[in-house]
């Protein structure tokens, strides 16, 4: 929940491709390339969050937060 609040307050409820690229520390044609790709669980719920206004696509910022946080729980996991 803690991530959700941060994401929340810092980008508001919806995030731009600029803006999850930054987060994921990626660039954006990075990004959109590996969302054009079905090969992971992670593109798959990104593309989940993806919502359209207008001609612009944007992300659900509630449903990145939840992907971070189970990425954040997966690798805690294996380090043990």
């Amino acid at each position: 929940m803690e991530t959700r609040a941060h994401l929340l307050s810092q980008y508001g409820p919806l995030l731009t491709y600029r803006q999850l690229a930054a987060l994921l520390d990626r660039t954006v044609g990075g990004l959109k390339a590996s969302l054009s790709r079905p090969s992971t669980e992670d593109a798959r719920s990104l593309r989940e969050a993806r919502v359209r206004v207008g001609g612009r696509a944007y992300f659900r910022t509630h449903q990145v937060a939840e992907l971070l946080e189970r990425g954040e729980k997966l690798s805690e996991g294996e380090m043990k």
